[in-house]
């Protein structure tokens, strides 16, 4: 079975965990210059942006070395979930699930 879309996938996800992980660190300084109210709303957007990263790079080890589905989905489910305050990366991350639980056989357990 062709397996190459994991390989994106795989791509894919580490580019999201990287660039989300940058961008929730890069909103620490933010929020300690910012009011009370727009604090908390930075901190709660970045800890979303730094644990949906976190689960991404996971996602994609995982989807890379073809082991262990159920962590595999369950890392981009939460990636997605983390991701909520922005529906766009909600939405992408729920296909990036759809596309590994359609590569399920592929995974080696």
């Amino acid at each position: 079975m062709n397996d190459g879309s994991l390989d994106t996938v795989a791509m894919l996800t580490l580019l999201w965990g990287l660039l989300a992980i940058a961008i929730g660190l890069g909103l620490t300084s933010m929020v300690f210059v910012a009011d009370m109210e727009a604090g908390m709303y930075m901190l709660v957007l970045m800890s979303g942006l730094i644990l949906s990263g976190l689960f991404s790079l996971i996602t994609s080890i995982k989807a890379k070395n073809r082991t262990d589905y159920n962590v595999c989905i369950w890392c981009c489910v939460l990636s997605s979930i983390c991701a909520i305050a922005s529906v766009i990366c909600f939405i992408v991350g729920i296909i990036i699930c759809f596309q590994i639980s359609s590569k399920r056989s592929c995974f080696k357990s």
